[in-house]
């Protein structure tokens, strides 16, 4: 059961939902734009037509737009989050002001937060092609989402993990942490570019190309 606290997450497994191997705690970080932004715009949809309806009365666009705000507000505060703490319970979305927690065994697949996409992919194991008399890697065609960022699909509902591309070395350690955590859990999200800025430059005091802290070092 995916389940919200508005305390602090803790790193020990609740019965039925024990890891397979204490995997460690990897954080991933939000960048502060991309939680701050969202902020700004229903403040301007709460504000400014408050502020029109005191000058010249109430008004069905208005209010409208106050609805309209107050509506995108509660999604940025309570949606949206900060960090993302994968550990040995499961993936922790920490919000402004609440805690939303995916247990593993109820986590489907992690996928990338964008449309949906064809990659091509050769076969590991070529086949005979009898036109040629040679062997050949017949291609295979699978969907996947494209994108930035980072999502998860729990009984097809898709939680927002990232919205901007995670590092490298993040990558590898999320995939090494979810094959310690959750073995079978499908990680589709294709690897970021090498060039991808880790978001630990997104945490002031963090230092390092990725956050993550080995089992028994906290």
């Amino acid at each position: 059961m995916v389940t919200s606290t508005g305390g602090s997450t803790s790193n020990l497994p609740t019965p039925g939902e024990r890891a397979a191997e204490d995997p460690g705690v990897l954080v991933l970080y939000n960048s502060r734009l991309s939680w701050l932004a969202p902020i700004i715009t229903p403040t301007i949809l709460i504000v400014g037509p408050l502020l029109g309806m005191i000058v010249v009365g109430p008004n069905p666009v208005p209010i409208a737009l106050v609805l309209l705000g107050l509506g995108l507000g509660w999604v940025t505060l309570f949606d949206q989050p900060r960090r993302v703490v994968m550990d040995a319970e499961g993936i922790h979305r920490v919000c402004v002001l609440r805690t939303q927690t995916l247990p593993w065994d109820e986590v489907d697949v992690i996928e990338r937060n964008g449309r949906t996409g064809r990659r091509v992919s050769r076969t590991e194991d070529p086949e005979f092609d009898p036109r040629t008399g040679g062997y050949r890697h017949r291609p295979k065609k699978s969907r996947v989402r494209t994108g930035r960022g980072l999502a998860a699909r729990s009984r097809r509902v898709r939680y927002l993990l990232l919205n901007t591309t995670e590092g490298e070395v993040e990558y590898k350690t999320m995939c090494e942490l979810v094959e310690r955590a959750a073995p079978g859990l499908i990680i589709r999200a294709v690897p970021p570019k090498t060039t991808s800025t880790p978001t630990t430059v997104y945490r002031r005091g963090v230092e390092g190309l990725v956050d993550y802290h080995p089992p028994g070092s906290v």
